[in-house]
C-alpha cells in the first residue's frame, strides 16, 4: 500500500508551473464532458452543480467519466446544506464533500496554490537553441 500524498490531478500541476520540473503525465483522451446534471439531483445539489461544473468543464478540469464523482460531492454538498440535519450529519457530510473537493480543486486552499504561480513554459536547456 502506498503512503505519502495522493498525487495531483495533472492539468493542476500545469497550472502550478512544475516548480519539481518532472515529467507530467499526459491525460489519456477521453469523453467531452456534458453539461446536464444527472435526473437524480435533488434541488441544492442541482443548483451547486449549475454554478460549479460548467466552470470545471471550461477550465479542462473535468471530463465525463467524472460526471458521477462530482455528483456524489453535489450530493454531500446539499446534505451539508439541510436545514434540518443534525449537527453530526452535517459534519459527516462536510467531511466527505471536502475530500471530493479537494480533487477537483474547489477548496480555497486549492485556489491560492494555483492564483500563486503565473502559468509559464519552462525555459528548458540554453543549448537547445544550438542543436
Amino acid at each position: 500500500m502506498a503512503t505519502g500524498r495522493p498525487p495531483k490531478h495533472p492539468v493542476l500541476r500545469r497550472l502550478e508551473g512544475n516548480p519539481g520540473k518532472r515529467v507530467i503525465p499526459e491525460m489519456p483522451v477521453l469523453p467531452q464532458a456534458a453539461d446536464a446534471a444527472p435526473p437524480d439531483l435533488i434541488a441544492t445539489a442541482y443548483d451547486y452543480w449549475c454554478r460549479i461544473w460548467p466552470s470545471l468543464v471550461s477550465a479542462g478540469m473535468v471530463t465525463e467519466v467524472d460526471r458521477e464523482q462530482f455528483a456524489a460531492c453535489c450530493r454531500y454538498y446539499a446534505e451539508y446544506r439541510d436545514p434540518g440535519s443534525s449537527w453530526r450529519r452535517m459534519n459527516e457530510a462536510f467531511d466527505k464533500w471536502y475530500k471530493i473537493a479537494r480533487d477537483f480543486g474547489l477548496t480555497p486552499v486549492d485556489r491560492v496554490r494555483l492564483s500563486k504561480r503565473p502559468l509559464k513554459e519552462s525555459p528548458g536547456s540554453k543549448w537547445k537553441a544550438a542543436l
